[in-house]
């Protein structure tokens, strides 16, 4: 499982149903990752943005029922998910990326400019 954070921007309808009805949306967040069976590592409201911040481990397909799940709820009116990875994974990335710069080859500055001309 890979590890995510995740901000959802809640709806204008979803305050004024949590200002009707105050109560923790911990268990509700809870709930949701748990039945896309997902790990919730911790959760909790950012009053600057509206939004819920989320830190979870899951699939990239766990992760996408989820976003249709949330945005199909009408609570949220955008979601944005970052994958995040530890540092032995980035060096790991960094590695392959020098393996593939050898294999390719830029274009020089007169075919840039060749190209620019053209178009």
């Amino acid at each position: 499982m890979a590890r995510y954070w995740a901000r959802l921007r809640y709806s204008p309808q979803a305050f004024k149903g949590m200002v009707d009805e105050p109560h923790s949306r911990e268990v509700e967040v809870r709930k949701m990752c748990e039945g896309a069976g997902m790990v919730l590592r911790e959760a909790g409201f950012c009053a600057a943005t509206g939004e819920i911040c989320v830190s979870f481990d899951g699939t990239a397909e766990q992760v996408g029922e989820i976003e249709f799940a949330c945005m199909a709820s009408g609570a949220f009116t955008e979601i944005n998910v970052l994958e995040i990875m530890n540092f032995d994974e980035m060096v790991s990335m960094m590695t392959g990326a020098g393996r593939l710069l050898g294999r390719y080859n830029a274009p020089n500055h007169d075919e840039i400019d060749r190209l620019l001309l053209e178009e």
